[in-house]
């Protein structure tokens, strides 16, 4: 049966808009580039794809698009080495080592009328775009200050052990096989409709599942951070998942060959261990006890401004998705071109082994 997983490689973050694309392309040996009339035509095909194959024994990795996590960017199949891209998803360069092969149906501007909509269309997106990357910049702000608040009251020396138990329990005394491939990822993204990630997706079948808990700033990407350093010292290869909100902060990290996933499971993508699974309160164990009691006014007052920004970028981002999607509604009407643009794409991978 083939293992399907599923993650964004881009984020609308408070630090602006984020592709991570390339790590995760950087073994495709062939990568189609798939063009069309519209978006939803080039998800849509990209997506059937990646299901037939998927269904043929491939594993496959579908990757979401942050704008609307309906919306299917890229599909790639790590066995025989092939990624179909939307060309026009990502910013990312392509792989030097790919072969690109472009599969178009149809022009998607008839007229000049048309081209100049479609300019202003995109100009109306981008200002919603950098009104929802400003009011998270401002979230992120607060969101500093939120943490200070536990950073004065940590243990730092208990900090450092525990990250070193940590990377001891999870690695021992193992080695990888070799130079070890790293793929960077978001864990989640800042969407339309607010936070959406992957994350049952992304740790299933995994045999061992940490769950790290605890308030910001009480070092769970710090933990993060030295344990994919470890990990890559050693040679295996990595998952490291980016945060949807801040990409400089890691969520969660995930070494296959070793069958474990250490992840920071607070909100806004906070999940509940399982039979078998772990937790690590990084309150309970790091930060003096009564923080919580004394700064509450102060942190009442804090959430409340994160709140209020994360808000506002929310909203902005919707209605730019609103503006794209009339957009992509009057692309469909045009051209219809899914079931062309498909075939197209099989007919290209016809000569690959085992389509």
């Amino acid at each position: 049966m083939a293992d399907v997983l599923r993650y964004f490689a881009d984020g609308n973050t408070a630090r602006g808009y984020i592709s991570l694309m390339e790590s995760n392309l950087s073994d495709a040996g062939r990568l189609l580039l798939v063009e069309g009339d519209s978006v939803c035509e080039r998800s849509r095909s990209i997506y059937e794809i990646g299901i037939e194959w998927s269904q043929k024994g491939h594993d496959a990795e579908f990757l979401h698009c942050a704008m609307d996590h309906g919306t299917i960017d890229a599909v790639i199949f790590p066995g025989p080495g092939v990624a179909i891209v939307d060309s026009g998803s990502h910013e990312a360069p392509i792989p030097a080592n790919a072969q690109s092969v472009k599969v178009r149906a149809g022009d998607p501007f008839r007229t000049q009328a048309e081209r100049d909509a479609a300019q202003s269309i995109s100009r109306q997106i981008r200002s919603e775009l950098d009104t929802a990357y400003c009011a998270f910049a401002q979230a992120l702000a607060v969101h500093d200050v939120w943490e200070s608040c536990y950073i004065e009251s940590m243990d730092f020396e208990k900090a450092n052990r525990l990250s070193g138990e940590l990377i001891d329990s999870c690695l021992g005394d193992a080695i990888g096989s070799g130079k070890p491939t790293v793929k960077h990822r978001f864990l989640g993204a800042a969407t339309p409709l607010g936070p959406i990630d992957y994350v049952p997706n992304i740790i299933r079948g995994l045999r061992r599942r940490i769950y790290l808990k605890g308030r910001p700033g009480t070092g769970k990407s710090t933990i993060l951070k030295k344990l994919a350093a470890a990990a890559q010292e050693r040679g295996f290869d990595t998952e490291i998942y980016h945060c949807g909100f801040d990409p400089h902060s890691l969520d969660m990290v995930v070494v296959r060959s070793m069958g474990f996933a250490v992840f920071d499971s607070t909100a806004p993508h906070e999940y509940f261990p399982g039979d078998g699974d772990e937790t690590i309160d990084l309150y309970a164990r790091l930060i003096k006890p009564d923080t919580d009691e004394r700064m509450r006014k102060r942190l009442r007052d804090i959430v409340l401004e994160y709140r209020t920004h994360i808000a506002r970028g929310t909203a902005a981002l919707a209605y730019a998705k609103s503006i794209r999607d009339r957009s992509q509604s009057m692309a469909d009407d045009r051209g219809g071109r899914t079931a062309e643009l498909t075939e197209a794409l099989r007919q290209a991978l016809g000569d690959i082994a085992g389509a």
